[in-house]
């Protein structure tokens, strides 16, 4: 329903107030328009205040005519759609586009033809979805189209007006040229908008959008390190360096920030779950420095990563973590631990699209050019003039990988003391400190007042006892037999039990009954009890058993001699300090210092004497006690 100004202002009285209408700026208008602009202005202000119509166009010189066809302009309209108010006193402006309220023209009451076309369209089913096909036809060069002209589409209008059993007295029949302008206007302004190009549909890009709350995001990848390093072994007091392959460094940071939250130097260049979990597992781990042996490096004062801040820090929770498409963070452990522990979000991106992880990757870059700068640097590609020299690739490189690691402590705990220009002058602790006390970061209640493990996990497990064979029950892990005083009830006998296991050292199992009952501890065969080992180490050394035939009383310390034995290559000389710390003890601690050759020679056999092997590898010791291991 159309309203008039007055009946607008009665069902709108906010409208009554001229300072409620939209400002326009008047600088925005063709410098001819703004005189007349300015006078629409103070007419409907003034009628507005309370003026009548015959006074207000005497004061400004018009007719009272005038004055209300502006009102009208401004508030009238349909009642379901907004008033045109301050646009409409713009001169020369067209509200709307208008519709024909008098009937058509007919040839005994002849009248204007305006907004006939647009009448016949709505009027007649159908016809407008047949012209606009015929038009698409036309202009996407279809078998069944044709090539139109304002002419020929005049005609086929006509024909499907007369299909429509049009009254031939009523327009367009009654005009002299059928209404052909109006024809070719509409064929002309369908053409523009069908080849007008669509919007883009648009996708909220969350890289895009800007991250306040520390912790909000955090972006983690690996990279293979372009430095070769050495390792020591001592031998009759002297040192020995071996070059070991490069290494890989997982490294974490905070998009709000651009804190370094946690970096793990992972010892091979093909990392697994392990290592990201350690990475994980170090973010809330209150961070200690490393005790500098390398001279000349020092930490800047305040230098730390942000969990030695405080207890919030090591509570906070973590809303998402980006990270690539590598198969080792998308394995089972990882989306468990982040998912299920510490509550966050995966996000692994696109393949082949580092943009979403421009954080981290841009930190990798500003590593990378320290890292150019040793002698025995591989260069940012094989075609780098800065890589390692042939004559220098015969020797083992001059920096080690203690002082390699340090190198990399005190370069991730600079960057977060380092004022940036994007915070003002303050650096990223700054921006942590401020963001933790004063934003809302939510906690983590699996974190608080305990520490989760991500490395320690559980499973269910059929115990078994083979009692023709004389044997005690057992449960198989990892292609082994464990057995424990725990096993020896009849209750539990072929029946399923639930194994807890720290998936770093495997050397013995925690069982539960189905009811949560402790079953104590459950070991392995003597033989593995030598060392401790990860689930990724026994599996390699059950794999290289099979393919050189190591095996001897001891497969543990064959795979050491192995490793010994081909110590000269790279690639063995990392496998040989990967496995050396796992089994001290200090799988993660890279400071700790490698033995002497002799203890290495311990294992140092041939594999095929086992004579020479059972006194140098006793297959028991006073460790291994009947109440420990039992009678097996």
């Amino acid at each position: 329903m159309d309203l008039t100004w007055k009946e607008r202002l009665k069902v709108q009285p906010e409208l009554m107030s001229f300072e409620s209408w939209p400002h326009i700026e008047i600088n925005l208008l063709p410098l001819s328009k703004r005189k007349q602009f300015l006078r629409n202005k103070r007419i409907i202000a003034t009628v507005i205040a309370g003026n009548s119509l015959k006074i207000v166009a005497d004061e400004f010189g018009v007719s009272s005519s005038f004055v209300s066809q502006m009102l009208t302009r401004c508030l009238g309209g349909d009642d379901l759609s907004p008033a045109s108010l301050t646009k409409a006193l713009i001169p020369g402006t067209r509200i709307n586009q208008g519709a024909r309220k008098e009937p058509l023209s007919d040839i005994s009451k002849p009248r204007g033809s305006r907004g006939s076309l647009a009448y016949i369209l709505e009027t007649v089913p159908n016809l407008k979805d047949q012209l606009d096909a015929i038009i698409v036809a036309g202009i996407k060069r279809a078998r069944n189209g044709q090539n139109l002209t304002a002419k020929f589409f005049h005609k086929e209008f006509l024909r499907l007006l007369r299909d429509a059993n049009w009254p031939q007295t009523s327009y367009p029949f009654d005009q002299q040229c059928l209404g052909y302008e109006s024809c070719r206007l509409y064929l002309n302004k369908r053409i523009a908008d069908i080849n007008m190009p669509k919007p883009r549909k648009i996708r909220e890009v969350l890289t895009r959008k800007t991250i306040r709350k520390p912790y909000q995001e955090i972006q983690i990848d690996a990279q293979i390190q372009d430095v070769n390093t050495h390792i020591n072994l001592e031998f009759n007091g002297h040192n020995i360096p071996l070059r070991i392959s490069r290494v890989t460094l997982f490294l974490a940071t905070d998009v709000a920030t651009g804190c370094r939250l946690a970096y793990q130097l992972c010892l091979t260049k093909d990392p697994t779950q392990m290592d990201l979990l350690a990475l994980l597992e170090k973010i809330h781990t209150p961070w200690e420095p490393l005790k500098l042996n390398t001279p000349g490096l020092t930490y800047e004062p305040e230098a730390c990563l942000p969990s030695a801040l405080g207890e919030l820090n090591q509570n906070v929770s973590i809303g998402m973590i980006r990270l690539d498409n590598a198969l080792c963070h998308m394995s089972h452990m990882v989306k468990d631990y982040v998912c299920n522990v510490m509550g966050a979000t995966l996000n692994f991106g696109l393949p082949a699209q580092p943009k979403g992880r421009n954080d981290v990757e841009y930190a990798f870059n500003l590593l990378n050019q320290f890292t150019h700068r040793f002698a025995s640097t591989t260069g940012s590609s094989s075609h780098d003039k800065l890589k390692e020299t042939k004559k220098n690739l015969k020797k083992p490189p001059v920096i080690s990988l203690d002082a390699f690691n340090e190198i990399l402590s005190v370069l991730i705990t600079h960057h977060n003391v380092i004022p940036q220009e994007r915070f003002g002058g303050l650096r990223p602790l700054d921006i942590m400190k401020i963001g933790m006390e004063q934003l809302f970061v939510p906690l983590s209640f699996s974190l608080i007042n305990k520490r989760a493990n991500p490395f320690l996990k559980q499973k269910k497990a059929n115990v078994k006892w083979l009692e023709h064979e004389n044997r005690r029950p057992h449960v198989n892990f990892e292609g082994l037999r464990y057995t424990g005083h725990g096993l020896n009830n009849s209750n539990i006998i072929r029946r399923e039990i639930i194994i807890e296991y720290d998936t770093r050292d495997i050397r013995y199992l925690k069982a539960y009954s189905s009811q949560g009952d402790e079953l104590g501890l459950l070991y392995a065969p003597k033989s593995w009890q030598s060392f401790p080992h990860s689930i990724a180490t026994r599996k390699r050394v059950r794999k290289e058993t099979r393919r050189y035939r190591i095996l001897g009383a001891d497969p543990l310390a064959g795979y050491f001699s192995f490793l010994m034995d081909n110590k000269e290559l790279p690639k063995y000389a990392t496998e040989l300090l990967r496995v050396y710390k796992e089994y001290t003890g200090t799988s993660y601690e890279l400071n700790a210092p490698l033995p002497p050759m002799e203890t290495l020679q311990y294992f140092n056999r041939d594999s095929n004497d086992k004579g020479l092997l059972s006194k140098r590898i006793p297959s028991w010791s006073s460790m291994f006690t009947e109440e420990v291991l039992g009678d097996d």
